[in-house]
């Protein structure tokens, strides 16, 4: 069955890829290198949230009063 020309694209795209993680692989093969450890290729979603968040910010925006809770006209 013939390809469109996106789907053609699409397999260029992951051979030229897959090709080039290859390549790699052989070059820090015959240099002798160790493969890079995981911390420094982080995965996608790896990045740790901040556990305290600052919402100080958000309580100016909702004083509706402002110092004086009576002047709310």
């Amino acid at each position: 069955m013939p390809l469109r020309d996106v789907e053609v694209r699409k397999v260029a795209s992951v051979l030229t890829t897959l090709s080039n993680e290859k390549q790699r692989e052989q070059r820090e093969k015959a240099s002798g290198k160790k493969k890079p450890k995981a911390a420094a290729r982080p995965a996608l979603g790896s990045a740790k949230p901040s556990s305290k968040i600052d919402t100080s910010i958000y309580d100016e925006a909702l004083d509706d009063f402002g110092s004086n809770a009576d002047d709310f006209m």
